[in-house]
């Protein structure tokens, strides 16, 4: 064969180009790429206009702008990439994106650093250039009726707007298709532009617009910027290993908002390039990672990032390319977990499960204060008045110092409006100390709350403690000295009732059922002591099972068939 003879290789040229605009196959992703240009561009405001009922779009910001000459070279080039390293945009195909997914779109720009160039626009119809085969060609035109507010001294001619911005992406008649055209809301498409762009958002203080006009003429309008990571900051650590280089975590412990929670987001990129992606979606990517450090960094506990030196960005924008540098970044990872990653996430639940705990509690107590205040259950109230010792919150009259014994060890909150409606929560702040008489609080301790004053024979209630008592087969015991109820958190009975931490009904039907026992335990006669306690003990085993798998408790439709 002769080495010398070639074939030639030839394609439709405006069907290609379409088809490597499919890269990013919704418009969404066109957004999320004008946004990147635009931030690539050192702009500082950036708004984005979406018309559901005309199917428009307008991107427009305030950054350097180009020259006809730039944008030449860029048409030029696409699938190059004409950026820098450190620059957000690599791969020169968000320029074309728009393509295929509308009738047609316009960019127009002016550069910022010669503003005598005026603007000029491209227009790139969908039809057109899908039906040249070869050298394809865009038109373009200078807008003179265009000019900047920055340099409009005063007034224009009407025939000339002035313009507050450098450079606009309009998009004409973009696809019905609900799957293409899918932006679920503002504040989603916000959120999504924070979480890849916010590194580079966060530096140059970028702001974020965006106003959606629905089929109904009703908007839906959301602004914003990258926030900073207010959580606490744990140590930046480099892990290093042969194939993946150096990797690089940064990551705080999220806080914890009263509304939704632990709402932090960790992202992954590359150590010398802004863009940033889910760790979630990266996770997807990469099943090799271990299942408990992908639910640790996608819990919301953590926020924060994981910046890769030698994994490339795959042009898909979701994932690294594959390969031994991948590899290498997913066990130093792996590594940090192991060594640091673990025990963060254990304190972490440790006190999301004391406070679910110590919620349930509550629940349980407002409960128990509605059967107590009834007068055919006086004789338990007897049993809380035999205690020797009460405890009284911040804002309550001390007695004498000789009454006051010291500070309990544990915090605690307090039912609000047990004792005679006085206002006894923890986060309650009076105008100052009052006087409570008849004073019965029933508290729960846990991470939250205040440490109460223990006071001699005054202040008598009830509070409930959720304990792992190590070595003991009791369910619970009810210390009739202090009047604190400790739950044992570790007896299979509990732990069956549970489940796997979701059987808070289960847990407080347990506890209202075991306080119960254990104040009418109290009532009875000395010698008596021995046998009932062993009855108790012995009927918590069915009652926890009849709490597991009755629908009479559960009001759910359970494995075990109990019948009617």
């Amino acid at each position: 064969m002769n080495e010398h003879n070639r074939s030639h290789v030839t394609f439709n040229q405006g069907r290609a180009l379409c088809k490597i605009a499919g890269e990013y196959p919704t418009l969404y992703e066109s957004i999320m790429e004008a946004v990147q240009n635009a931030i690539d561009a050192n702009a500082t405001e950036i708004n984005i206009v979406l018309n559901r009922k005309s199917q428009h779009l307008a991107i427009r910001d305030n950054g350097d702008g180009v020259t006809m000459q730039e944008f030449e070279v860029a048409l030029s080039k696409v699938c190059e990439s004409v950026k820098e390293r450190g620059k957000l945009g690599q791969f020169g195909i968000g320029l074309i994106s728009p393509l295929g997914k509308c009738k047609y779109f316009t960019f127009i720009s002016s550069p910022s650093r010669a503003r005598t160039e005026g603007y000029v626009e491209w227009k790139f119809v969908t039809d057109d250039i899908r039906a040249q085969a070869l050298n394809v060609t865009v038109p373009h035109r200078q807008r003179v009726d265009l000019v900047s507010k920055a340099i409009s001294s005063g007034g224009t001619r009407r025939d000339v707007t002035a313009v507050e911005w450098n450079t606009q992406l309009e998009v004409f008649g973009y696809t019905k298709d609900k799957v293409i055209n899918k932006i679920p809301s503002a504040e989603e498409l916000l959120n999504g532009i924070v979480d890849r762009y916010g590194a580079a958002m966060r530096r140059n203080n970028v702001q974020i617009g965006v106003a959606i006009i629905n089929e109904d003429g009703s908007h839906d309008l959301k602004a914003g910027s990258a926030r900073p990571f207010t959580g606490k900051k744990l140590p930046e650590k480099i892990i290093r290993n042969k194939d993946g280089g150096a990797t690089t975590i940064r990551l705080y412990l999220a806080r914890k908002t009263a509304e939704k929670g632990y709402r932090g987001k960790v992202s992954v990129g590359e150590a010398d390039n802004d863009f940033r992606f889910a760790f979630s979606t990266f996770a997807r990517s990469v099943p090799i990672l271990a299942s408990e450090l992908v639910d640790a960094l996608t819990s919301g506990i953590f926020e924060g990032e994981i910046l890769s030196e030698k994994a490339r960005l795959h042009a898909n924008r979701r994932s690294f390319v594959e390969g031994e540098a991948l590899y290498g970044f997913c066990d130093a990872i792996e590594a940090w977990f192991k060594e640091e990653g673990e025990g963060h996430l254990e304190q972490i639940q440790g006190q999301r499960e004391d406070e679910r705990l110590q919620e349930l509690g509550l629940q349980s107590m407002r409960n128990l204060e509605q059967v107590l205040k009834l007068p055919m259950y006086a004789e338990l109230n007897k049993v809380i008045n035999s205690f020797k010792r009460g405890t009284v919150g911040e804002n309550h009259t001390l007695p004498s110092d000789a009454a006051v014994l010291g500070k309990q060890k544990e915090k605690s909150l307090a039912v609000q409006g047990a004792g005679n409606g006085a206002q006894e929560d923890s986060d309650h702040k009076g105008d100052g100390e009052v006087e409570k008489p008849n004073h019965h609080p029933y508290t729960v301790a846990g991470p939250k709350g205040q440490r109460r004053t223990i006071v001699k024979s005054d202040s008598l209630g009830l509070q409930f403690s959720h304990t792992a008592m190590e070595g003991s087969d009791r369910l619970f015991e009810l210390d009739i000295r202090n009047g604190v109820l400790h739950f044992n958190i570790r007896h299979p009975v509990w732990v069956a009732c549970d489940r796997d931490g979701k059987g808070n009904r289960q847990l407080r039907q347990l506890q209202e059922f075991i306080t119960i026992q254990a104040l009418e335990l109290e009532l009875m006669p000395p010698d008596w002591r021995k046998y009932i306690d062993l009855f108790v003990n012995e009927v918590m085993n069915p009652f926890g099972f009849l709490i597991q798998n009755s629908r009479s408790y559960t009001f759910t439709k359970t494995k075990v068939d109990l019948k009617e």
